[in-house]
């Protein structure tokens, strides 16, 4: 967000007074309504980053949930081979895949 880009296009004066170094000095004088516009401008830009900020926070959960759905599933995960082990050792069946079979 380039605030004195902003506060040109609101209709304030900005003029830059010094440079030492990177470091700009500037001044920024204008009608009040010049400044009002200048506010709400930087309202509108908030908003918008803030809603531009939860689009992605929420296309990024959902593709989260979308990857754990997908392997809950399809049954592939190492969760569910682990519970079918378990599931297996806990009946003393000794055919499953996961288990060594015994003499």
């Amino acid at each position: 967000m380039d605030m004195l880009r902003m506060a040109q296009e609101a209709g304030l004066a900005v003029l830059l007074e010094g440079r030492i170094g990177q470091q700009e000095y500037s001044s920024v004088s204008g009608s009040k309504d010049a400044l009002l516009r200048f506010a709400q401008a930087i309202r509108v830009a908030m908003v918008q980053e803030l809603a531009l900020r939860a689009r992605l926070r929420l296309r990024n959960l959902s593709s989260q949930s979308r990857w754990r759905s997908k392997h809950k599933r399809a049954g592939n995960g190492p969760a569910r081979k682990s519970e079918e082990w378990l599931r297996c050792s806990q009946r003393q069946r000794l055919d499953c895949d996961d288990q060594p079979k015994s003499a």
